[in-house]
């Protein structure tokens, strides 16, 4: 999972580039980078750690002394079993025709199939990101950039955005399914490209559009000039972005993840209503879901687990142990508010058990006589592959359990799941979304995994029968 953000034409944009990346800090805690130009020369630095300690003010100086006017730069966390840092970005390439720099978000499903073909070509590849998949494929075309994009990027089949650097222009794309989100803001006469437009905000940037799926958007001069690429595909925005991922001030495809993260707790009330004193939705993605819930049934929201201020997401923590400590690390029950009551705690998900199974017992130890869980999303199913950190079915918790096998698992007193209708609803986007970790509809071909997905789906339902009816 990762954020990236882009400068074209803005004054002194290293300060508000770190602004930028600071805002996405939710969509990658491992690494961080930042690449600059002045329409001539290029400067960089990329390294392991979070926006502040990577962007020092030695390096935001470093980088401001050849008066920058375009700007590139990516927040990421990496998959288990990568070396730190070893897809960090932005990367920056020479050739002799051609000088850029590349910053990406996603996954591609093909990308084992890409990666073999083009070494069989001769590449030699430093890391295994997809912005150097696109480089290696672009420096063999011998045309314009824009030609070389149109050309590469129908080979990239998967979700994702990039933006692309050069001297004097700068490409916004993103994948054709729209997957991954990409906005365009105007700040005076230049423009910022951001992940999320909470990027935008602090910058008192004005929102344009999204890029739109399948497009490339070309910055050059005082221009900003539309482009397509490849064939129509069906549009796909990903729910996890209003589930989990996007920060709540956002905007995905016109929608208010604030919005659809209550309005799914609203949906989960009248699906699953529990009669308790409190409902705790669980900070911070879950507290707007929490307060859904609570209105909708009347019941009291109370705060009663607090986060630690300094703390990440555990969710996007490469291993299992960096999970578990992350748990304790982040929440802390707030025993005034829990002790001798009953409790429906709120969730936007369950992905591998052991977060829910912790707080749970955290709350238990702080007093509560009863403990439901509720969680504002459906049974989480399947993996992603385009980008999320949840590689093989035997994580995911609701694909090796039943939902009373999990509540037994976690401890809770009772536990029930949004339907995907429900979260539909919520969203207000209709069919047009990406629902796979949900459905195991996947709206690309999947390649290599075709096989692998198609037992695991098979073992799936012999053991528990169709999603749909859980």
């Amino acid at each position: 999972m990762s954020g990236i953000v882009g400068f074209f034409n803005v004054p002194s944009p290293v300060k508000k580039a770190f602004f930028s990346l600071y805002a996405l800090q939710h969509r990658g805690q491992e690494a961080c980078g930042l690449y600059v130009s002045d329409g001539q020369k290029f400067r960089g630095h990329r390294e392991v750690g979070l926006v502040p300690s990577v962007l020092r003010m030695s390096e935001l100086d470093r980088l401001s002394a050849i008066n920058p006017i375009h700007a590139i730069g990516q927040v990421r966390s990496s998959v288990a079993g990568d070396p730190p840092g070893l897809n960090s970005e932005p990367r920056h390439f020479r050739h002799l025709r051609a000088e850029f720099a590349i910053a990406s978000t996603g996954g591609l499903a093909n990308h084992p199939e890409l990666y073999k073909s083009l070494q069989e070509e001769g590449a030699i590849f430093q890391s295994t990101s997809i912005s150097e998949i696109l480089a290696h494929m672009l420096v063999k075309h011998r045309g314009r950039m824009l030609d070389a994009l149109q050309d590469s990027l129908p080979r990239m089949v998967g979700g994702f955005s990039f933006v692309v650097m050069r001297r004097n222009r700068l490409y916004a794309i993103r994948d054709p399914h729209g997957i991954d989100p990409l906005s365009i803001a105007k700040l005076g006469d230049g423009y910022v490209i951001a992940s999320e437009t909470c990027a935008f905000d602090l910058l008192g940037a004005k929102f344009i559009r999204d890029v739109a799926p399948g497009e490339i958007v070309e910055f050059m001069g005082d221009e900003m000039i539309s482009h397509t690429y490849g064939e129509p595909h069906r549009r796909a925005v990903d729910l996890m972005e209003f589930v989990y991922t996007a920060r709540v001030d956002s905007y995905i495809h016109g929608v208010s993840v604030y919005q659809a993260r209550y309005q799914s707790g609203v949906e989960l009330a009248r699906e699953s209503y529990v009669d308790t004193d409190l409902i705790v939705g669980l900070p911070d993605s879950s507290l707007a879901g929490g307060a859904g819930y609570a209105a909708e049934c009347g019941v009291p929201h109370g705060f009663g687990l607090v986060k630690n201020k300094y703390s990440g997401r555990s969710f996007i923590e490469p291993t299992p142990e960096d999970r578990d400590r992350a748990v304790y690390l982040k929440l802390s029950p707030v025993r005034s508010i829990l002790e001798g009551k009953s409790v429906t705690l709120v969730d936007d998900s369950i992905v591998r058990g052991t977060t829910a199974k912790r707080i749970i017992q955290m709350v238990r130890n702080a007093g509560a006589r009863e403990v439901h869980m509720r969680i504002a999303s459906p049974r989480m199913i399947a993996p992603s592959f385009y980008g999320m950190n949840t590689p093989t079915f035997n994580e995911l918790i609701a694909n090796q359990l039943s939902t009373e096998e999990i509540r037994e698992y976690v401890s809770a007193d009772s536990l029930a799941f949004l339907s995907i209708d429900g979260l539909k609803r919520a969203v207000g986007l209709g069919d047009d979304v990406l629902d796979a970790p949900w459905t195991g509809n996947y709206p690309t071909p999947l390649f290599s995994h075709t096989k692998y997905v198609q037992n695991e789906w098979e073992d799936y339902i012999n053991r528990l029968g169709d999603p749909s009816e859980l």
